[in-house]
């Protein structure tokens, strides 16, 4: 049996747990009164089962929402950790970098750069591969590296964007 419930109702629902009012949850999330019991009306029709407890003064949870709340505020966690989540990933404040540098950078330069990084940025994991020189462009292009170390001359491709380290004389 499908339930469509929205995040709105399970919000609404919530907000009136925490003020004991229609009036101060409503408030709480923007809403008018009227809006806010729809929401939790639409939410107990979904359900299809009596949550809150009303009267002219007071609202309570009935013995279904009691089992209902912690519940709906599990829900509500999880969504507001997936988008922080989403957000961390996508600011790239964690998360993994994949890197490949051919061999001669390997035991030379990439040691300092990978610990400087890591110490800058403690939550993103840095996945070093040590490859072919050739294989940085490749690794590149088919998606399986993130950032790629090489001369410049070899890794040239339209689709790659090259930022130049240092220039080498020779």
């Amino acid at each position: 049996m499908t339930m469509h419930v929205t995040i709105r109702q399970l919000r609404a629902f919530v907000a009136v747990v925490e003020t004991g009012s229609f009036s101060e949850a409503a408030k709480a999330m923007s809403l008018s009164q009227a809006a806010l019991s729809g929401l939790v009306a639409e939410l107990e029709n979904r359900v299809g089962v009596r949550l809150l407890d009303r009267n002219t003064r007071s609202v309570a949870l009935s013995a279904v929402g009691q089992a209902f709340e912690p519940m709906a505020r599990r829900v509500l966690a999880t969504l507001e950790d997936a988008l922080d989540s989403l957000a961390d990933l996508k600011e790239l404040r964690r998360g993994i970098v994949r890197v490949a540098a051919p061999e001669t950078l390997s035991c030379t330069l990439m040691p300092e750069l990978i610990a400087t990084y890591n110490s800058n940025h403690p939550d993103i994991e840095v996945r070093f591969e040590d490859v072919p020189i050739e294989a940085v462009l490749t690794g590149l292009l088919q998606g399986n590296t993130d950032v790629g170390f090489g001369p410049a001359g070899v890794i040239a491709d339209e689709s790659v964007e090259i930022h130049p380290l240092w220039d080498d004389p020779l």
